[in-house]
């Protein structure tokens, strides 16, 4: 990253920072190269260090115009420099969040908001960055006025604060729309990153939030914490839910996006035992924190995770590698013996192959954990109504204090059962191109949909990824 000085609003090239003291609305400008030190098609990033300020721009060069961003990508924080830069957009190396480079605005998620745009001049042949020292200190743009003003139609009613339904609303109110928009989750915290559970467990709560209580403040999203719809009329668009307090109530809709998502697959009756306690899934931001603590107990020695899933192993890779001790160092942690009990040979086999589903088994290996392969679980027992043992098909059984279940997950359809939304077998709601269901005005994203991949000529196709669903909540939002 480069470093030059700024410099006096004449362009001087005075060796000293000649910018006075500024207030947060005063202008900044400062020297960041000369226009021939970028070619077209290329990007830098500069630090712009003066006795106010402390930050760093990123300089794009595309058909002889400079744009100057904010030089972190708006989902993880990431340097864009290490991006792609290619036809007018600039993707994010790390999670593929994609921003066009003529305005900022952001076209594919990950990542919420867009990015900060800063003036260009040209006096010479010397590129000069214009900003405010407020603008230098953000990261990202919104487009929803701080004055917003809505109206009390149309309204947009949204089942599901998850990736798909949280970025529906979002897309609304930052493309224009002034209707209401009434956001229905059944959790009691404000949408945040799920993806995050499995990765970094210990991670505060309020870092994964996707946005905080003033947002939802400003955008004039009715977010309604603690809800479970419980029934809709689809002739006359109105839906019935219950509060956290067993009240009913009841809204009317112009529109409804579904986004109701999924939720873990439990072990099947057939296996007992798995009523147990500590026995535990990963869907939510209080299972993770049940989950945590747990793993925390000194008396949690041993633990077994049944399922060979992406939660799965992301999980046994945390709790062999990522365990924090006193000091906060992992390697200061105290050790759990982690067990992995799975239905196949090598973990994801099916999904990458033996070779590197063996080489992936290997790694693990290499941190501690131990592999059950090609194993049934036959059932759960234990003591005082406590899991203590998971039992083989072999007669092998495996001592534990908590047990992990990840063997996948199921659809939260259940509430379209017998209306007029078009499902299939397996208990997806079929979408259009557009993400239109069956019924008029009716929008399905995310991982509840199946939907037409024109690109590879296949009329449905279920994808569930966080990304996947971003991209359906914007595009349903956009439409």
């Amino acid at each position: 990253m480069d470093t030059m000085k700024s410099i006096l609003t004449t362009i001087t090239g005075s060796d000293q920072d000649l910018n006075p003291p500024a207030t947060s609305n005063e202008q900044i400008r400062h020297q960041l190269c000369k226009i021939n030190d970028l070619q077209n098609g290329q990007m830098k990033e500069f630090e712009v260090k003066t006795s106010i300020i402390n930050a760093s721009v990123l300089l794009i060069k595309q058909d002889d115009k400079f744009h100057v961003y904010s030089s972190k990508c708006c989902h993880y924080k990431l340097p864009l420099a290490k991006g792609v830069l290619i036809n007018n957009r600039l993707r994010c190396f790390a999670h593929g969040a994609c921003f066009r480079v003529d305005t900022g605005d952001i076209e594919d998620h990950p990542g919420y908001g867009h990015l900060q745009k800063y003036n260009v001049e040209i006096v010479d042949d010397q590129v000069i960055l214009v900003a405010r020292k407020q603008d230098l200190e953000k990261l990202e743009r919104s487009k929803i006025p701080d004055d917003l003003v809505v109206e009390s139609t149309p309204v947009v009613a949204i089942i599901g604060a998850g990736a798909g339904g949280f970025t529906c609303a979002d897309t609304l109110r930052q493309n224009g729309f002034r209707g209401r928009i009434l956001l229905f989750t059944r959790e009691g915290t404000l949408p945040y990153d799920r993806v995050q559970l499995s990765k970094q467990p210990l991670k505060k709560p309020q870092d994964l939030l996707l946005r905080d209580h003033p947002y939802f403040k400003k955008a004039k999203i009715d977010l309604m914490l603690d809800t479970n719809v419980t029934n809709i009329n689809w002739s006359s668009k109105n839906l019935t839910y219950q509060t956290l307090g067993k009240q009913m109530k009841s809204e009317q809709y112009d529109y409804l996006v579904l986004a109701t998502g999924l939720r873990s697959r439990r072990l099947p009756s057939s296996i007992p035992g798995g009523d147990l306690r500590s026995v535990f899934y990963l869907r939510t931001m209080e299972d993770a924190n049940n989950l945590v603590n747990k793993v925390k107990s000194h008396e949690t020695k041993n633990i077994v995770i049944i399922g060979d899933s992406f939660i799965a192993l992301e999980l046994c890779g945390w709790l062999t590698t990522g365990l924090a001790g006193p000091t906060g160092k992992p390697e200061d942690a105290e050790k759990k013996n982690v067990s992995v009990v799975m239905l196949l040979k090598a973990p994801m086999i099916r999904l990458f192959g033996e070779k590197i589903a063996l080489a992936l088994q290997k790694i693990h290996e290499n941190n501690g954990a131990k592999f059950y392969p090609e194993a049934n679980v036959t059932e759960l027992t234990g003591a005082n109504n406590i899991v203590k043992f998971v039992q083989l098909a072999t007669g092998e059984s495996i001592p534990c204090d908590m047990v992990i279940v990840a063997i996948g997950s199921e659809t939260c359809t259940e509430l379209y059962k017998d209306s007029p939304i078009v499902m299939t077998d397996d208990q997806f709601i079929r979408v259009n191109d557009h993400l239109e269901t069956s019924v008029d005005h009716v929008l399905a994203v995310g991982d509840i949909t199946k939907h037409p991949l024109k690109i590879f000529n296949l009329d449905e196709v279920n994808c569930q990824h966080w990304q996947m669903a971003c991209s359906g909540g914007h595009q349903a939002g956009k439409n």
